[in-house]
């Protein structure tokens, strides 16, 4: 920064607003690292240059005069701060109208300060209305932006959501009422691609050329309103009056495409739900657990300013009770917990992270879930690596997975949608229809057009990767496939196997069936390929436009940053052939709708890119996204021969026993940590470690190691 302000100094001089503009944000430097004795003069002559340069009444200037009121809030001169606060939200009023993000961020950063000073009913007022700002921009930008840009946009409104809950803590605003207003937040941009996507591939089946007129039509009026802030060469008044003509138009577009499609009405009803809807659809004895993060904002004590720092909260959401928010406090020692039982499985010394764990995070829940016999988690990105079924049970020697059925809902708010299909079992006059994919051989060469060539950035260099081969997989397809076989003598089981494992066959395969089966290796990208999302923001700075688009997403697709490994990945990489990797973003632009399970017998494929409330952008999402009701992955790599005898027990509750999904799991799960102990031959070699809370009497069980990795997400029926 000092350096640009040097060049900025020589090329330009220093009343040009440009000098003025790093001048600020190296304030917001010092102000980020507590040294305010050197922003505050650095904030002022900021001020002073835009003033003369551009006037009092220009987005620059209130900028200026914000950012030097987040420095007074922030060393607890409150009466200092509120007058610059009000002087900024006017002028940005003014000059850039209410629907605008910085007059969005105005709000928020006044809510907080009136916090701070205690006025909890203006706080909450002022910080609702920034929120639906902010959700209304979002909504309007979606239908013209790539999911990338949806995530740095989303990344920038987030700080209006951490505000909305600190306050919310600080005033005791009711569960319910807060729940309303970010039920809509928790996985957004993943909801929003799934009913895109869905939504055009229905278009594009009904042939309706009205339809796709009018939606052509709405998609250009998004764009031109999702644009309309950037447009420096309009007044305030000419962008105002159209910007209302614009959504106006959206608004009309919308009813009429909704009267003529159910699955366009179906989207917009989708975007609206209410904590009603979702108490509605919650089965009896089911319980929804709803994780959040959010940031603390900082608070002066004594004259001394106290650090923020991230938190982690849940809503507890019951068919016959009031919605619960519970708190857990500070997020890192759970994250350190997580990543310390991730490390042991579990381990059995004092220190057990898994008691640990318990105590944080499960003991708090207890008493607004007793009763249930299914609990269903949202989990956000801290608590996604997390095997839940693995904690402590309430008795000594247990698991949680001997105490309740657990599931993974990544996005409430598409539970009505997800409950509304039919039951998880086809129609005993249907023919059911297999997809097995396993024994796959990596150096393989696949032949065909590699699928990335349709605007897909490949994951791959020219050096050839070097995944090993996995001929335990042999076995467990031919296992699946003759369970299948023998339950449904009618339906049609597809194996995938060796060379003829490639991309292209998988996705012209998956999408006839009505189960897929990967027994693959699963691909991530390194952490130094970095995602599209940002942290975000810790402040909440108004920052120049030029520098802050919503369009000026850095980094790659996060779809990119997974993906299964198939025929040919150990090859060079040649655009005259597959590429041998399905990541994310390709299963996501599949059509899916068919298929009710999809089971991810690979290392660590629930696992994904963080992307905060949107949770793990990995290709757990990804099929959900593409339509599959039900996906069953893995958090870590589990041995071969636990694999198999897992999944041949898992397809035979589900297929011959006909249990639901999430119980043929779990019942396999207890067998293997219960009579594991008891196969040696089937078993040889695996480790075996003390129950949780060891007594004396208690019988040693099959590590975690092997049985806790898999989870199930989406519809567990």
């Amino acid at each position: 920064l000092l350096q640009s302000l040097a060049i900025a100094k020589e090329t330009v001089g220093e009343k040009h607003p440009s000098y003025a503009s790093t001048l600020d944000n190296l304030a917001n430097l010092y102000l980020e690292t507590g040294d305010f004795a050197k922003a505050e003069p650095l904030f002022r002559k900021a001020m002073a240059i835009n003033e003369e340069a551009v006037g009092a009444k220009h987005p620059a200037y209130a900028r200026n005069l914000n950012n030097l009121a987040l420095l007074y809030r922030e060393t607890g001169d409150y009466a200092a701060a509120r007058p610059l606060f009000l002087q900024s939200q006017a002028i940005v009023k003014q000059t850039l109208g209410e629907r605008h993000s910085d007059y969005a961020l105005a709000l928020n950063n006044l809510a907080t300060l009136d916090c701070l000073m205690k006025d909890y009913g203006e706080a909450e007022r002022l910080s609702a209305r920034a929120l639906g700002i902010m959700r209304e921009l979002l909504d309007h930008s979606a239908a013209v932006q790539s999911e990338r840009q949806q995530e740095a946009m989303r990344m920038q409104a987030w700080q209006c959501l951490d505000a909305y809950l600190w306050l919310t803590d600080k005033s005791n605003t009711p569960a319910e009422r807060v729940y309303h207003a970010v039920l809509s937040w928790k996985g957004e941009v993943g909801a929003r691609q799934q009913q895109i996507q869905r939504l055009h591939h229905r278009l594009a089946e009904s042939g309706n050329a009205e339809a796709a007129r009018l939606e052509a039509e709405l998609a250009d009026a998004s764009r031109r309103l999702a644009t309309l802030p950037r447009q420096s060469q309009l007044s305030a008044s000419e962008r105002q009056a159209e910007e209302t003509a614009l959504a106006d138009r959206v608004d009309q577009l919308q009813a009429a495409l909704g009267a003529l499609s159910a699955d366009f009405r179906k989207q917009l009803d989708e975007q609206h739900r209410t904590p009603d809807e979702i108490r509605k659809a919650l089965p009896a004895d089911t319980v929804l657990i709803d994780f959040l993060g959010y940031r603390r904002y900082a608070r002066v004590e004594k004259g001394k300013p106290i650090n923020s720092h991230n938190r982690l909260l849940a809503f507890v959401i019951r068919p016959d009770a009031p919605i619960e928010r519970v708190e857990f406090g500070p997020r890192e020692p759970i994250e350190t917990a997580i990543a310390q039982w991730r490390r042991t499985y579990g381990g059995t010394s004092a220190g057990d992270p898994g008691a640990q764990l318990r105590e944080l995070l499960w003991e708090p829940l207890e008493k607004h879930i007793v009763g249930a016999k299914t609990v269903l988690i949202s989990p956000n990105s801290l608590t996604a690596p997390l095997p839940w079924a693995a904690l402590p049970g309430k008795q000594p020697g247990t698991y949680l997975i001997d105490d309740v059925a657990i599931a993974i809902v990544p996005i409430p708010r598409l539970l009505p949608e997800l409950l509304a299909g039919d039951a998880a079992r086809p129609a005993p006059d249907k023919k059911p229809s297999l997809l097995l994919v396993g024994d796959v051989d990596f150096g393989a060469d696949p032949g065909g057009e590699d699928l990335a060539r349709t605007g897909h950035i490949a994951m791959r260099g020219g050096e050839p990767f070097n995944w090993p081969a996995l001929p335990g997989t042999r076995d467990e397809v031919a296992a699946i496939g003759a369970s299948f076989g023998a339950e449904f003598s009618a339906g049609h089981a597809t194996e995938l196997t060796k060379a003829a494992a490639t991309k292209s066959a998988v996705c012209a395969a998956a999408a006839a069936c009505d189960y897929l089966h990967f027994s693959t290796h699963g691909f991530f990208a390194p952490p130094e390929v970095k995602s599209a999302e940002a942290n975000p923001a810790a402040g909440a700075a108004l920052t120049n436009p030029a520098s802050a688009s919503q369009n000026n997403a850095s980094g790659l697709d996060p779809g990119l940053l997974s993906g299964l490994v198939l025929a040919g990945a150990n090859r060079p990489y040649s655009d005259a052939r597959d590429d041998g990797v399905l990541t994310a973003l390709e299963v996501a632009d599949l059509d899916l709708s068919r298929v009710r399970l999809v089971t991810l017998s690979a290392c660590e494929t629930g696992l994904g890119q963080s992307a905060g409330g949107e949770g793990l952008l990995g290709l757990q999402r990804a099929f959900q996204t593409a339509g599959a009701k039900t996906v069953v992955a893995s958090l870590w790599k589990v041995s071969d021969q636990a694999t198999q005898a897992l999944m041949s027990r898992f397809y035979d509750n589900l297929w011959r026993k006909k249990m639901s999904k999430i119980e043929a799991l779990r019942e396999a799960q207890r067998w293997l940590l219960h009579e594991g102990p008891k196969q040696p031959g089937l078993l040889r070699g695996l480790e075996f470690s003390p129950r949780p809370a060891e007594t004396p009497s208690s019988t040693a069980g099959l590590s975690p190691r092997y049985w806790a990795a898999f989870e199930l997400s989406g519809d567990w029926r």
